[in-house]
């Protein structure tokens, strides 16, 4: 498993928690943690907390940047499978066992599934998580929400997390995906020129997709992104990196879509959806209360 972090510490803390209480064995994965230059001493949390799990901790002297960090991490790693979850997200117990039983192929790609946490209280989590949210998971998807773009890119897939979509790469999130490490490295993993904030993983994801690749949604494979405020302004630069890679793209249709001004079902007309109300992406804060309590 790859966890990138920068001045997450805390989030860090509970993301190591919840890798304490996987279902599946401890002895059959291994995790490495990058720190981005963020000068924390992150190593100083394995003695605050009681790991059984095998765990390398990298600490780069300078901020280099998701792509890379995500692409060391998968060089680093002796796996056969990569497993993506950020510093700030809590995984659910099964997170693990659910990624590593959902892949039919080597070619499969597995997105989980994103959930919110906006807390009103952030240090009574930190304070009192062991004892009330590891145990109780249902305490932990009360206060859950959906992401608000997951919510709406979700409806790409069937019941069965099967899709035909022709835009199954939009549903690529670095922080909650699986893919064999071979297939990661074959295809150059992340674009280490997005520098800026995002779409590194809709290009990644792209690229995948052409290369014949198989997305598979997995909504058991749960984990909960603690909110914080992120810089989203760089996209207009990635955009136009975008469509400069790769020259039959059309980044005004994928700008349009993020904007609300494009329905998801006039941006993939290939797929079949359930629902025939356009599906819209709303630029709310935060998605539905969620759904299902397993």
């Amino acid at each position: 498993m790859i966890i990138p972090t920068y001045k997450q510490y805390n989030r860090l803390k509970l993301c190591l928690l919840s890798i304490e209480q996987q279902t599946y064995a401890h002895d059959m994965f291994e995790v490495i943690v990058i720190d981005d230059g963020s000068n924390e001493n992150v190593e100083r949390i394995l003695n605050e907390i009681n790991i059984s799990y095998s765990i390398n901790i990298i600490s780069l002297k300078k901020n280099a940047g998701r792509s890379f960090v995500r692409n060391l991490g998968a060089k680093e790693l002796n796996v056969d499978l990569l497993i993506f979850n950020d510093g700030d997200r809590i995984m659910h117990k099964n997170f693990i066992a659910e990624h590593v039983n959902y892949h039919k192929d080597d070619q499969t790609v597995v997105i989980g599934n994103v959930l919110e946490l906006f807390l009103s209280d952030y240090d009574e989590l930190i304070n009192d998580y062991i004892q009330k949210y590891l145990i109780n998971e249902v305490a932990l998807f009360k206060r859950a929400r959906y992401f608000n773009y997951a919510e709406c890119i979700y409806n790409i897939y069937n019941d069965q997390g099967d899709t035909s979509s022709t835009v199954p790469w939009l549903s690529l999130f670095s922080g909650n995906f699986s893919i064999m490490q071979d297939i990661y490295l074959y295809n150059n993993g992340f674009n280490e020129n997005f520098k800026d904030w995002g779409l590194e993983n809709f290009e990644f994801g792209y690229r995948l997709y052409k290369n014949s690749c198989r997305f598979r949604y997995n909504s058991k494979a749960s984990n909960f992104h603690i909110f914080h405020e992120n810089n989203r302004e760089s996209r207009t630069n990635n955009l136009n990196l975008f469509a400069s890679i790769h020259t039959e793209f059309e980044p005004d249709k994928l700008d349009a879509f993020l904007k609300g001004e494009l329905s998801l079902q006039e941006y993939d007309r290939g797929n079949t959806y359930q629902n025939d109300k356009p599906i819209i992406f709303q630029k709310t804060r935060y998605g539905s209360r969620y759904r299902e309590i397993f």
